[in-house]
């Protein structure tokens, strides 16, 4: 899972976000988790089921990208749902 947010005010941004995944030859979306109570999806997910190292890029309007490499995902998760990921976007300049 992807949880992304406004890396100044804290504010969710997984709504606007997208984004993929890698791992060699396999690529996958960033997807919406099952929206939250207010009807926002607080998460992104990708990978469900794979293990791997994935390099991870999420995008929104507005901030600059946002990557990780090398996230382990090991058998016992499920994919990406299995493993937690803090994307903290700056604003673009």
């Amino acid at each position: 899972m992807v949880q992304i947010s406004d890396a100044i005010t804290g504010a969710p941004l997984g709504a606007g976000a997208r984004g993929i995944i890698s791992d060699r030859g396999y690529v996958d979306s960033l997807r919406p988790q099952s929206p939250d109570a207010s009807g926002r999806a607080p998460a992104l997910v990708a990978g469900l089921g794979r293990p791997g190292t994935y390099d991870v890029t999420v995008v929104h309007p507005g901030y600059q990208t946002w990557q990780a490499s090398n996230v382990v995902v090991g058998t016992n998760a499920c994919g990406l749902a299995g493993t937690m990921l803090h994307a903290k976007l700056e604003p673009q300049p």
